[in-house]
């Protein structure tokens, strides 16, 4: 437990420092993440509140998972934190990540079982601004 503790704040301590930005701008917003997860076969779709501070951005969601396995039940939740080195403002965003995702599994066959898995992931992506407040996004984690 103390080594999540301290993986956690490590993490989560760019979102204090507030010296590596000019931009001061705090908002909150909404998007939609999706997600393959090769090891269960699931299609995961999550949608998320946003908070944005300077060049970082906290973002936390419950998942809608859609899979045609009669004989499981999913559900999951995500919490991601992306940073990114040049700002946001520009056509095309690169972006550090940060994920975990908590994911709970509940056959219903044979022998029922429930499965709970976390997931940590680091990774880096890329985001295009469609619109003057959409962009679309992907990443590699």
């Amino acid at each position: 437990m103390k080594n999540y503790l301290i993986i956690s704040i490590i993490a989560f301590l760019p979102l204090a420092i507030t010296a590596q930005s000019a931009e001061s701008g705090r908002r909150l917003g909404a998007n939609i993440n999706s997600s393959i997860n090769g090891e269960l076969y699931a299609f995961m779709l999550t949608p998320c509140f946003t908070y944005t501070k300077g060049k970082s951005q906290l973002e936390f969601g419950v998942g809608l998972n859609l899979n045609n396995r009669l004989e499981q039940s999913l559900w999951s939740s995500e919490l991601n934190y992306k940073f990114y080195p040049n700002g946001m403002g520009n056509k095309f965003n690169l972006y550090f990540l940060t994920q975990f995702a908590f994911l709970n599994r509940t056959q219903h066959s044979y022998y029922p079982a429930n499965y709970n898995y976390l997931f940590v992931n680091g990774g880096y992506g890329l985001e295009i601004k469609v619109h003057n407040k959409i962009y679309l996004g992907s990443h590699i984690s």
